[in-house]
């Protein structure tokens, strides 16, 4: 029989109840400190979930779901961005949100030198790509996605696009 996840109204009585709240509130600190561990990933996923139940969107596991989908390689400048928006953007956020970070964050060196081969690789095989947008956008990642991706550029023209979706977590 599945157990239940509810907490009794009372506790039995063979139990010591004179340790239940040292034991509860240790729980609840070290559940709090793995949730809220402050990693990038950790501060956006808790604030994108907060302006979501805000919203109204919030799903059951968005934290978990936000970590596994997305946020687990920004910077901590992007992460910090999102936190900031959170409070600030109307719902819906999903794309709102997004936007909003890519405005606040400064193009970093890392994202410049990435979009500089990008360009030249996409050229390459008949492409233009637009390298502001693309600095904007890729200045939220953490260098070691962007090393990822930038693995990908020496690919075949028929396979870059292929390399790129799996370079991205």
């Amino acid at each position: 029989m599945p157990q239940s996840n509810t907490v009794p109204e009372s506790p039995p009585a063979s139990r010591d109840t004179k340790r239940t709240p040292a034991i509860v509130g240790t729980i609840a600190i070290t559940i709090f400190a793995v949730a809220c561990d402050g990693s990038p990933t950790a501060v956006a996923c808790e604030s994108f979930c907060e302006a979501s139940a805000r919203c109204g969107s919030v799903s059951t596991g968005c934290t978990d779901s936000c970590e596994r989908e997305g946020f687990q390689e920004l910077t901590s400048e992007g992460a910090e961005a999102i936190e900031s928006c959170a409070a600030d953007v109307a719902c819906p956020i999903d794309e709102t949100i997004i936007e909003c970070m890519l405005e606040r964050v400064e193009i970093t060196a890392s994202a410049q030198t990435h979009c500089r081969r990008r360009a030249q690789a996409f050229f390459n095989c008949g492409f233009i790509i637009n390298a502001a947008r693309c600095e904007r956008d890729h200045s939220t990642w953490s260098d070691d996605v962007l090393e990822a991706v930038d693995s990908c550029l020496g690919s075949p023209c028929a396979g870059l696009a292929t390399c790129l979706d799996g370079a991205y977590p």
